[in-house]
């Protein structure tokens, strides 16, 4: 270690290139913040290469099978999560690099991870997102360095209470850019995950389809019903009571749209679905409005309108 460089890439000839074996182990997958479309995990990266300098006999250190370097003090990849959006950018933790006889060295750095991920709530809560991690050098390119994949450990992972994690495949990628001549590789696993829809369906979907059934049955109500109440009265009392249930039906569609809304990012533009849900919103306030006035032809609209809906 006396004339040990650590800035030094440890290769015998200069003009070889190093390869370093990369994956890492996903242990949680801790938020996804739909709003401002960032993934959070807990991950233990997994680098190993060859260290040309880094070798001895085993016959003049007997029982010396390997030895711990603070990854200061030996040469390690820079290999970092390009779509990283943590503040620091680098959030793992820094430890010791297992060295053997052979110069074999494994680095285990453990870290928080915030990633960006494009989160597409089209479908919510039926939803299946993927979430790209893309590693790589950041200094190296494939002339220096070789990365070459491992597939990603997911044997340790611990379950999610919102997402089920569904699979985490991996591919290396080598991208050419206009300032160099060489290959940029990288490696991206993607986090493929669905999300659990028990909570939505209790607390969203089965209320409003129960709310606007119950919407449903208020024209099921013959007009001369209840004694001593004059045509007109009935009449107007039916037109109470749609009206009501009308109010009931928009602030249960809103309430819904607003749970909705509080999770979804924003965007520049609208989707078929959320155009087809405003549609809608629009169509139950027309009928609201005109409710005193409706006729058999309004009523099968509406009632088509709102199957089509629920």
């Amino acid at each position: 270690m006396r004339n040990y460089n650590p800035l030094e890439r440890p290769v015998s000839n200069d003009s070889h290139s190093l390869t370093v074996h990369f994956s890492f182990s996903l242990l949680q997958i801790m938020d996804v913040d739909e709003k401002n479309q960032v993934l959070t995990t807990n991950i233990w990266l997994q680098l190993y290469w060859t260290d040309f300098y880094l070798q001895w006999n085993m016959s003049d250190y007997p029982g010396v099978t390997n030895v711990r370097f603070p990854d200061s003090q030996i040469w390690r990849p820079d290999i970092l999560l390009y779509n990283s959006a943590d503040e620091r950018f680098d959030a793992s933790f820094h430890t010791n690099i297992l060295v053997n006889s052979s110069g074999y060295c494994q680095y285990l750095p453990p870290g928080i991870f915030k990633s960006t991920c494009y989160i597409d709530v089209r479908w919510f809560p039926f939803d299946v997102q993927r979430c790209d991690l893309k590693f790589g050098s950041w200094t190296y390119g494939g002339w220096s360095l070789d990365l070459q994949m491992i597939e990603a450990d997911i044997t340790g992972y611990i379950a999610n209470g919102e997402w089920d994690l569904v699979e985490v495949p991996g591919r290396r990628n080598e991208r050419f850019y206009d300032c160099c001549k060489e290959p940029y590789p990288d490696v991206t696993f993607t986090v493929v995950m669905r999300r659990r829809t028990l909570y939505y369906g209790l607390n969203l979907l089965i209320p409003c389809v129960l709310i606007s059934t119950l919407a449903l049955l208020v024209f099921l109500l013959p007009a001369d019903s209840g004694e001593k109440i004059s045509s007109l009265d009935a009449r107007r009392q039916r037109a109470t009571l749609s009206r009501n249930d009308g109010d009931l039906r928009i602030k249960a569609d809103f309430t819904a749209g607003n749970l909705n809304s509080q999770n979804s990012p924003r965007k520049h533009k609208l989707d078929d679905t959320t155009t087809a849900h405003n549609n809608h919103r629009v169509e139950v306030l027309f009928y609201v409005s005109v409710s005193p006035h409706r006729t058999q032809e309004l009523l099968l609209y509406l009632l088509l309108v709102l199957c089509i809906a629920v």
